[in-house]
């Protein structure tokens, strides 16, 4: 092997790792829309692609700890998802109706019904099996979409009125807070996460990309992600640090077998 070909293999992974560390510095997120795909989001570029069908109408979306990910559709059904190709594979009836808040609390996977007052419960990944936690307190309109604020606090965005509210539920004891309302000139609001980062992202059914402020409601444009009407989204850890990982010891070969022609 010649000593200008390693140079230039070396000089290509270090462009790769530049360009695998701009990855790692975005933030991403899972996302489902009314086409019955699922989507990976760039939450910093609000560029979205599709991964594949999910062959299923997912109104709920969550990635637990282990990486896992699941769905939940009108019905209650709950789905495991091939976060690969898309597909999902059903794991079993709630008996809850249509499940539009989905999100893990630590191991926990919760859902929210679609009744309001709302009520926020415990749903089995195994069997689909549920048990109650806590009935909000007051009203807030049927529940859109729900992520975990801390563990015993969720946020959801209720229909109001007015319609777009972001409210604060309380776990333990059902007390609901209003944060405000979100404005997006008519838009609404389905799916919303906490990023990786830190920041609460929200998506409408414009297909644009929003960051909430949780204390406050107020929402700035970050762009359209191509139109999608956005049925949910969870926080997503991509690229794998195996990746990464890989590549700095394929660096380290490559600089040692370099010094040996030098």
């Amino acid at each position: 092997m010649s000593v200008r070909w390693l140079k230039t293999l070396m000089l290509v992974l270090v462009l790769l790792a530049i360009g695998s560390a701009s990855a790692i510095a975005d933030v991403f997120s899972y996302a489902v829309a009314t086409d019955q795909n699922l989507y990976l989001v760039d939450l910093t570029t609000a560029n979205a692609t599709v991964i594949g069908s999910a062959g299923a109408f997912l109104e709920g979306l969550a990635l637990s700890p282990g990486g896992s990910l699941f769905g939940t559709d009108v019905a209650g059904n709950l789905y495991s998802l091939n976060k690969t190709t898309g597909a999902a594979t059903f794991v079993g009836a709630t008996g809850r109706g249509n499940i539009e808040g989905l999100d893990f609390s630590g191991s926990t996977l919760l859902g929210t019904d679609f009744n309001d007052p709302v009520t926020v419960f415990s749903i089995n990944t195994s069997n689909a099996s549920t048990a109650n936690i806590v009935t909000a307190s007051s009203l807030t309109g049927v529940v859109r979409t729900m992520t975990v604020l801390d563990p015993n606090n969720v946020l959801v965005r209720g229909d109001g009125p007015p319609n777009n509210t972001l409210y604060s539920l309380s776990l333990t004891t059902g007390a609901v807070t209003t944060i405000g309302t979100l404005a997006v000139n008519g838009f609404q609001f389905a799916a919303m996460d906490f990023g990786t980062n830190g920041v609460l992202y929200g998506l409408d059914n414009d297909g644009s990309e929003w960051i909430i402020d949780p204390t406050t409601a107020g929402v700035t444009l970050v762009g359209n992600t191509g139109g999608q009407f956005w049925l949910d989204m969870t926080a997503a850890p991509v690229p794998e640090p195996g990746t990464i990982t890989l590549l700095g010891l394929g660096l380290l070969a490559l600089r040692a077998g370099l010094r040996r022609y030098l």
